[in-house]
């Protein structure tokens, strides 16, 4: 039970803070970062570009040797949710952007995100705010 308080005191800790006190070698990774300028995205869902966007703003945290942590949260001001899961869109047949491939080169699947930060060598926490459900849930669970 102590144990679980104190986690619950620092992930209070992690979405209360701003940018001007996060430590220089934690990585926050908002999911929101990852929707294209031209997209609505209210519910942060996981579609390709943003799957792409994870993969590579973990990659590239993972190999910076500056990079200690990395905190994964829904958006940069920790309002809305934290990801409501698959983008429906893809599940259409009419986008092709929503093709997934586990080969390298191709579009990261929510698998290939999943197995990455439970490969990490570097902590990952899922700071959750708002709803996370779905596939958003998976990849809390994986960090």
């Amino acid at each position: 039970e102590h144990r679980t308080s104190n986690i619950i005191k620092q992930i209070d800790i992690i979405v209360t803070m701003t940018a001007a006190n996060i430590p220089a070698n934690v990585a926050i990774i908002a999911i929101s970062n990852g929707t294209p300028p031209n997209k609505s995205n209210p519910v942060n869902a996981l579609g390709a570009p943003v799957r792409q966007f994870l993969q590579t703003s973990l990659q590239n945290a993972l190999n910076d040797p500056s990079i200690e942590s990395i905190i994964l949260i829904g958006r940069p001001d920790s309002k809305g949710v934290f990801s409501a899961g698959a983008d429906i869109k893809e599940f259409s047949g009419n986008d092709s952007s929503g093709v997934t491939t586990s080969d390298p080169g191709g579009i990261p699947t929510l698998n290939d995100l999943a197995h990455l930060i439970e490969g990490s060598s570097k902590p990952v926490v899922a700071a959750l705010t708002g709803a996370c459900l779905g596939g958003g849930m998976e990849l809390a669970l994986s960090a």
